[in-house]
């Protein structure tokens, strides 16, 4: 602004100096990074690193492209061929049934009766279909009842079972927690020992030690081993005359069965429903099972009870042992 007038700014052309100095950049080769210089030891090696990372990479060989590859199918799954074969398919052997022992149905029926024998030895109950029991709460009774066991013996086998207070039962855990019955049976006769009164007599230690009995149980390796040792010390070597445990799977399966339980193996064989286990059939028979064993006196359920389990141990190891000999 010059005297108050506004003058507009005119653009100056370039000089010939400023032409020619452009030109001569323009033209010039680029010349190579001045590598920095620095103070130390290490001052060569610095620059040798910048000047290799300033410098641009060499271009990588190009890779020829492939082909996509074809989407992988999935495989299907041959399905399996179904052969219908004309022949008629060969039955299946039959396992034999043997015959049920005469009265042992009749004493199992759950309207059977417990009643009272006269006998001036010791406590005596029948059963229907000519089973006796016998009670033994007293040492003066042990020896007649072995005895009457003995003359009942058709065989040289005699079956035995325990019974002990179940812990399940908040009432009984505290209670006797020993064997507290010891059940003896042959074919007819049945002989109730309670230990729980009597503790281990040596009457019965030497009934059970003879050589001439071999004794015979059920599953007997699961808990009523354990039992007898901690009761009594008793050890399985400790029968003289040998002892079988008709409830193995090997004994079940050479006679045909495929059920070794005393329940199961009841129904195979003679077809009479036995309640037996806690998950009985009625509620009646689970109070039976998880009653007091070791109490002042046994009711006419818990004696029925205990002898049924002796009888039928004493009878499913005499048909799986015709059965074994039959199909070998």
């Amino acid at each position: 602004m010059r005297g108050g007038k506004r003058i507009a700014w005119q653009p100056q052309p370039p000089t010939h100096q400023a032409v020619a100095a452009a030109l001569t950049v323009a033209t010039a080769e680029p010349q190579p990074p001045t590598p920095r210089r620095s103070s130390g030891r290490n001052c060569k090696r610095r620059a040798e690193w910048e000047v290799e990372v300033d410098a641009e990479p060499e271009p990588e060989p190009a890779v020829p492209l492939q082909a996509a590859a074809a989407p992988r199918q999935p495989r299907r799954r041959k399905k399996a061929r179904r052969v219908v074969s004309l022949e008629e398919p060969e039955p299946e052997p039959a396992v034999p049934q043997p015959p049920t022992p005469p009265g042992l149905a009749a004493a199992a029926a759950h309207d059977a009766e417990l009643r009272p024998a006269p006998c001036a030895g010791c406590p005596l109950y029948t059963l229907p279909g000519g089973v006796t029991v016998a009670v033994v709460s007293r040492q003066e009774h042990l020896a007649p009842a072995l005895m009457l066991l003995r003359d009942s013996m058709p065989t040289p086998y005699i079956a035995i079972d325990l019974e002990w207070p179940s812990t399940d039962v908040p009432a009984y855990s505290h209670s006797f927690q020993g064997v507290a019955l010891v059940q003896l049976a042959s074919a007819d006769t049945c002989v109730l020992v309670r230990t729980c009164l009597l503790g281990f007599p040596r009457e019965l230690s030497n009934f059970l030690r003879d050589p001439s009995i071999c004794f015979i149980g059920m599953h007997w390796g699961t808990q009523d081993a354990d039992k007898m040792h901690d009761s009594f010390g008793w050890h399985h070597c400790d029968f003289h005359g040998g002892f079988v445990d008709a409830g193995t799977r090997s004994m079940a399966r050479q006679a045909g069965y495929p059920r070794p339980g005393l329940k199961g193996m009841a129904e195979s064989l003679f077809a009479i429903d036995l309640p037996k286990s806690k998950k009985a059939r009625t509620y009646f028979w689970k109070r039976v099972t998880l009653s007091n064993w070791a109490a002042a006196s046994l009711s006419g359920s818990q004696v029925r009870y205990a002898a049924l389990d002796a009888l039928f141990t004493f009878h499913i190891y005499e048909a799986l042992a015709a059965a074994a000999d039959a199909n070998s």
